[in-house]
């Protein structure tokens, strides 16, 4: 009996239901998508070894998305707490992982060498070549703008953990008095020490954060059998969708990774389209299209910091484009974090330089999947000590794991 079973049973047993009402409640699940709402067949090999003749086999599938924050002057104590999620990454039960925000190479290899034992097979796209394509060859900053700037920053933030959260509120005044061309490139080079920032922006124009990289690794624990990506237009920071298939006991399924475009309040919006709102939607369209263009027939399960997500009044979550929520929903897709929760995902935690009432911003979706139970949990909450005894979270984003189950 799975533990899916057994909790139908443990339900009839305890509030006084039929088992055959558990089976209604179940199938009045909403449906994702007409076109394509059943799962694929088990194979052959599977149904014969694990059920009797004739009866569908039972699929257990677990995924789970995170945002690792690893933004180093934008996000504290990346150093501090980088060992910490590579820990708990190692000890979360799931076949696939989405990571987000792991944007500088050392970063990368960092993590992928430290949990290789528990996910063997990772899928990058390295789009740090695309800075090329955003670097203009003029100064975006003059020497004598940015003189006011650096000695504040070098006053009052050189030692501070929140070096972002400190020149905003510290030497906001130099910074928003730049050009919009020069906070861009700023902005875009935050990571590094100020001297090279200074370097930079005033040698020549890049615009482009963490030199191009898209901050994205797919983890499992099987090897993939397919893999696709696609960058996505944006401004100011890389964004991209990894698309790998994987076999899960007998079964393919289509697993996308992604990060879409949020809103930088300091940096005036200066990409293709009219607005950093309307980027994302352009994003969330061509993710949609993504998807169904490389899943076809088969389920999909996409995963990530979309930076939207519906409100909850009872738990104080703001709403973050939740028309383009919608736009998802509409596309077939389910959320069972949503439904069934709602905790914010992206909290108001100071220490890390969160403020203001928290969303839900990261997601796992499910497309063609209507027959199938999901159990959705916020992950990844624990609390580690740096400095003088702080306590700060693993990052300002928790993570969100969903355990399905499909006949």
């Amino acid at each position: 009996m799975s533990r899916w079973t057994a909790l139908l049973a443990a339900l009839c047993l305890t509030m006084g239901a039929s088992c055959k009402q558990a089976e209604e409640t179940r199938s009045k699940e909403p449906v994702s998508s007409p076109e394509s709402s059943k799962p694929s067949a088990p194979d052959a090999t599977t149904a014969s070894a694990n059920s009797p003749a004739g009866e569908p086999t039972e699929t257990q599938v677990t995924v789970a998305t995170f945002n690792a924050g690893l933004a180093r002057n934008y996000v504290p104590f990346v150093d501090e707490r980088l060992p910490a999620i590579i820990e708990d990454l190692n000890k979360l039960d799931a076949d696939v992982l989405c990571l987000q925000e792991v944007w500088e190479t050392s970063d990368v290899k960092a993590i992928v060498k430290g949990v290789k034992s528990s996910f063997p097979f990772n899928l990058r796209l390295d789009s740090s070549n695309s800075i090329h394509a955003r670097t203009s060859g003029a100064p975006s900053c003059g020497s004598e703008d940015l003189k006011g700037l650096t000695v504040c920053v070098n006053e009052n933030c050189a030692t501070a953990s929140d070096k972002t959260g400190c020149v905003m509120k510290k030497c906001g005044t130099h910074f928003l008095g730049l050009p919009s061309g020069c906070r861009t490139c700023l902005a875009a080079n935050v990571s590094k020490p100020l001297t090279q920032i200074v370097s930079t922006c005033t040698s020549k124009g890049v615009s482009l954060g963490y030199d191009g990289a898209n901050g994205l690794i797919l983890l499992s624990r099987t090897k993939f059998e397919e893999v696709n990506n696609t960058s996505l237009g944006s401004f100011l920071m890389q964004r991209a969708i990894l698309h790998g298939r994987v076999t899960v006991e007998g079964r393919d399924m289509n697993v996308f990774c992604t990060h879409l475009s949020t809103p930088v309040s300091e940096v005036e919006y200066g990409g293709k389209y009219e607005s950093w709102k309307a980027e994302q939607l352009a994003q969330v369209k061509r993710a949609i299209e993504f998807v169904k263009e490389h899943a076809g027939s088969q389920p999909a399960i996409l995963l990530g910091d979309l930076n939207l997500g519906p409100a909850n009044t009872e738990w104080d979550v703001e709403a973050e484009f939740s028309d383009h929520f919608q736009l998802l929903l509409d596309a077939g897709f389910r959320s069972p974090y949503t439904e069934s929760h709602g905790q914010c995902t992206f909290c108001a935690i100071e220490a890390l330089g969160a403020e203001g009432s928290g969303r839900i911003l990261d997601h796992a979706l499910f497309l063609g999947l209507a027959e199938a139970l999901f159990l959705p949990e916020r992950i990844l909450e624990r609390n580690i000590e740096v400095g003088d005894r702080m306590k700060v979270p693993l990052s300002d984003h928790y993570g969100v794991r969903v355990e399905m189950e499909m006949r």
